[in-house]
């Protein structure tokens, strides 16, 4: 899929952070309890929330590591809980997405969703 408002918005980012950048499609439909279980990603992410609504739920790591490509929790089939303290603070941002709103999740910070 190619659109070319996104292809400058991307432009845009690369040009102000000087940072290699990808862009992600997800859609997920609507009345799912879970559409993404909690997980962590290598790496920062901006979330534009593009059509319909989201809701998300974002917990910072419990020892506040920088978590590894290799080390990321949540991924390849774990399917992890949001009340595991061990791994994850309480969320830090629960908010519902709608067309427009822009979220930012940094670099081993937990999050989840629903619609």
């Amino acid at each position: 899929v190619y659109s070319p408002p996104v292809a400058a918005f991307t432009r845009s980012v690369v040009a102000f952070f000087h940072a290699y950048t990808q862009v992600n499609l997800y859609v997920s439909p609507a009345g799912l309890e879970v559409a993404t279980s909690p997980h962590q990603d290598a790496h920062s992410v901006f979330i534009v929330q593009a059509r319909g609504c989201k809701r998300w739920s974002v917990h910072p790591p419990a020892r506040g590591n920088w978590t590894l490509r290799s080390l990321q929790r949540g991924k390849a089939g774990e399917v992890l809980s949001p009340s595991d303290g061990s791994l994850m603070q309480p969320p830090s941002i629960e908010a519902t997405l709608t067309p427009g709103d822009v979220l930012y999740v940094p670099r081993a910070f937990f999050h989840a969703t629903a619609t």
